[in-house]
């Protein structure tokens, strides 16, 4: 059975996503500054469970998060 939220997406499993994580390095990262939305492309690896990417010193998502 899919599951859904209110919106129509379907809810994905862990187990799912990290299979989906895993079988690439790149995605995209949505964050939010002076409310407004961005979504960033990063490339990323992932360790074990964990999501890792780098960012620049200063970058916008190192800004985003400073704080």
């Amino acid at each position: 059975m899919t599951l859904a939220d209110g919106a129509g997406f379907e809810i994905l499993e862990r187990a799912d996503c990290l299979r989906l994580l895993a079988s690439t390095d790149r995605g995209r990262i949505a964050i939010h500054i002076n409310a407004l939305p961005i979504i960033l492309p990063v490339r990323y690896v992932l360790d074990t469970d964990q999501v890792v990417f780098s960012t620049l010193i200063g970058g916008v998502l190192d800004r985003a998060t400073d704080g």
